[in-house]
């Protein structure tokens, strides 16, 4: 049973693995848990694992000029920059049919800042840096609410740490694979920790679009057509790629794998802003409550349910990993699908231009 399950990861690495010569889609770091490049040495290792918390305004004054330089770095290298102006959203309308199972979709166009977000998903060896540094002891990164419930946020052995880990770590082989096992206010406990926060659902679906024109790149000659034409083409893609499903760009219950993956596999699912992953693998956390953009509902979702998107190695149905289906857990559920990436608002609000470093 060994030998087999030996030889079936064996295949699964040759099948889904990034090739030799790195990432093929978008721009992508070959190592994802690596904030430097292959070779490359960087004497600030805060600017490595927090650079967002060291760019934030109040701490202008107390690192230097190339400390500040290099957490730029790491950022450009490990997070995407999206800009689209606006964003469609959809939602239900439960008056259109009320006696039907299946509510009619409205949509809702949303004006989005600009952000920059996560290539990847959270990694167990990311996480696991907000976990030695005592993330789970200090309470100005938890809510008022839960601070004495974060107890309870406990691994298999008692520690503090995600559902799934023991003694206080990860097994060594899911150094990159993406944390798991971790609440929505874990999720955003870390993301205060990086200085960074959860993406909304809106942000989410604005780094998931898809191509100009759907089954076509995203760069290159296009026939003319109004820029309005064109992001509403954007933002009618099914997924990141396009508009068909394919299982060589994600892992979901159709690829086979039936467990996650690293968070730097599946090169030919990334985003046109080249971000990685944002269908399958894991759900990911949003800051957005589940139906927000739903009309026309005459009761509430209690408990309060926050919206989860992407879908997971064992989501059975395409179309439940699209861009456009939400799906949704209370918050301090800690699913073995389940994982999170973060996003990080310029301290500008937003333009290139910063007193504290050049994202160019």
């Amino acid at each position: 049973m060994i030998r087999w399950l030996s030889e079936y990861w064996q295949e699964v690495v040759a099948r889904f693995q990034v090739p030799a010569g790195g990432p093929v889609t978008g721009e992508a770091a070959s190592d994802p848990v690596a904030p430097v490049e292959a070779g490359e040495t960087c004497a600030f290792p805060l600017a490595q694992v927090r650079p967002a918390w060291l760019l934030a305004p109040l701490r202008v004054d107390q690192f230097s000029s190339e400390e500040r330089e290099a957490a730029w770095r790491v950022i450009r290298r490990t997070m995407a920059y999206i800009d689209v102006g606006k964003v469609v959203v959809r939602g239900r309308d439960w008056q259109a049919d009320p006696d039907s199972s299946s509510q009619q979709a409205v949509c809702t166009e949303v004006h989005v800042e600009p952000f920059w977000i996560d290539r990847y998903l959270v990694s167990n060896r990311q996480f696991a840096e907000f976990v030695r540094d005592g993330g789970y002891r200090q309470p100005e990164f938890w809510p008022q609410q839960v601070r004495d419930m974060v107890y309870e946020f406990i691994d298999q052995s008692g520690r503090p740490g995600p559902r799934f880990w023991e003694d206080g770590t990860f097994p060594a082989e899911l150094a990159d694979h993406p944390v798991v096992g971790v609440s929505w206010f874990e999720a955003c406990a870390y993301a205060a920790w990086a200085g960074k926060r959860l993406p909304t659902d809106v942000e989410w679906l604005a780094a998931s679009r898809g191509p100009a024109s759907p089954g076509a790149p995203a760069s290159g000659s296009r026939p003319t057509a109004t820029a309005e034409a064109w992001q509403q083409l954007a933002d009618a893609s099914a997924y990141p790629w396009g508009d068909l499903f394919d299982p060589q760009r994600a892992n979901l219950w159709e690829t086979g794998i039936g467990t996650t993956v690293p968070v730097d596999w599946f090169p030919g699912g990334d985003s046109p802003a080249g971000v990685r992953q944002l269908v399958g693998n894991v759900w990911e956390w949003t800051a957005t409550a589940f139906a927000q953009y739903d009309h026309g509902a005459d009761f509430e979702w209690t408990p309060l349910w926050v919206s989860l998107r992407g879908g997971a190695y064992d989501t059975y149905f395409p179309m439940q990993a699209s861009r456009w289906f939400q799906s949704a857990d209370w918050p301090l559920a800690r699913r073995r699908n389940v994982g999170f990436r973060c996003v990080w608002t310029l301290p500008d609000g937003g333009s290139l231009d910063s007193t504290i470093g050049s994202p160019t």
